[in-house]
């Protein structure tokens, strides 16, 4: 099956109380599919919310699935989420996250590259203020031979937040000819916020391409003078700055629609850190 128009996921949580949601998501796609799912999590009220969410996938062999979720819960809300994901001979999958609310949000990516063939990408842009939390770890097992990952992952960090990013290929013996590459950026806007950044490899086969690094850094002041003796006030020269360094993810998203809505969470994000 060949879907043409994506799946939506919409969870949104509204209640005159506090609450523990335990929400569990399964995805079957079958030999030579293709799919794209949308996922919107969000909250509508300002009670205090504890989600474990959980999410399996399986990707059967030619098949292809794209998957990109924007989550903007209150402030309130903790939340802790396990993406899981096995992938057969010749599938791809991709997984795209935008982080914008939530007090605490703990991200887990648990990819398997399982058979020959299987190409995954992870595209994340995690963006705390305030005193948010955000974390994201991933963990990508390269388990067959001739497989590929990429992880793309950035954050933008104001106020008082905190970030983690911790990042793993795990190469395994006899996965020959796997390519694996990670890459971590980290904007800080604020001299309170701060960030962890943990890329990691470990590999047991030696025949193989793989990478990664790691990059955290504030604004660069002579490109904000620049754009300044442009005519371009400071407050609009900062907002280009962090617009350009987001959006490398955020051009990762193919549905324009779903792509706007993103970009708009990011400029109201943008509005009260900068």
């Amino acid at each position: 099956t060949v879907l043409e128009k994506p799946i939506q996921l919409i969870h949104a949580i509204k209640g005159n109380a506090d609450s523990r949601i335990y929400p569990r998501v399964f995805v079957n796609v079958g030999k030579n599919s293709e799919a794209e799912i949308l996922q919107t999590e969000t909250g509508g009220d300002d009670n205090k919310h504890f989600i474990n969410s959980v999410t399996e996938v399986i990707v059967n062999e030619n098949a292809r699935l794209k998957w990109t979720l924007m989550q903007d819960r209150n402030m309130q809300t903790g939340q802790v989420s396990s993406f899981n994901v096995a992938l057969k001979n010749n599938a791809f999958a991709s997984y795209n996250t935008f982080e914008f609310g939530g007090g605490f949000i703990r991200r887990d990516i648990h990819t398997h590259l399982q058979s020959q063939g299987g190409d995954f990408e992870i595209n994340s842009l995690f963006v705390p203020t305030a005193k948010q939390h955000m974390d994201i770890f991933s963990m990508i097992h390269h388990k067959s031979a001739h497989c590929s990952s990429r992880q793309l992952v950035k954050g933008v960090l104001g106020g008082s937040s905190s970030g983690v990013f911790r990042g793993l290929a795990y190469v395994y013996d006899k996965a020959e000819k796997t390519d694996a590459q990670q890459t971590n950026h980290n904007l800080i806007l604020s001299p309170k916020a701060k960030i962890n950044s943990i890329p990691q490899l470990e590999i047991y086969e030696d025949d193989v391409k793989c990478s990664h690094g790691s990059t955290t850094g504030q604004i660069d002041e002579e490109a904000i003078f620049y754009l300044r003796s442009r005519g371009i006030s400071r407050m609009d020269a900062l907002e280009l700055m962090v617009k350009g360094f987001a959006n490398e993810v955020v051009d990762k998203v193919d549905h324009e629609k779903f792509k706007a809505s993103i970009q708009k969470a990011l400029l109201r994000k943008m509005e009260g850190m900068i």
